[in-house]
């Protein structure tokens, strides 16, 4: 995290110092996340591998050419389900 930001999370929370480096002329804060950042690349991959693990632990399965469908027979019926 770089600019303004830093000032105010090292406000919040003064340990936050220790973690604090100057470059290119202003603070940055190096920061280990926990869980995933929402925008990111890996963000989405989580969340897909999440959302299609769970579909597939309640009896799912993923069409082999379309991963982001998956099909289930539910009381003989074919249940759907596609996302993007």
């Amino acid at each position: 995290l770089q600019g303004k930001i830093v000032d105010i999370l090292c406000e919040r929370n003064p340990s936050y110092k220790r973690f604090v480096v100057q470059e290119k002329g202003g603070a940055t804060l190096y920061m280990q996340l926990l869980k995933a950042l929402y925008g990111c690349i890996k963000s989405a991959l989580l969340w897909h591998e999440l959302f299609s693990g769970t579909l597939i632990e309640v009896g799912f399965e993923l069409n082999p050419y379309d991963n982001c469908v998956a099909n289930k027979k539910i009381e003989g019926k074919q249940c759907t389900i596609a996302w993007w």
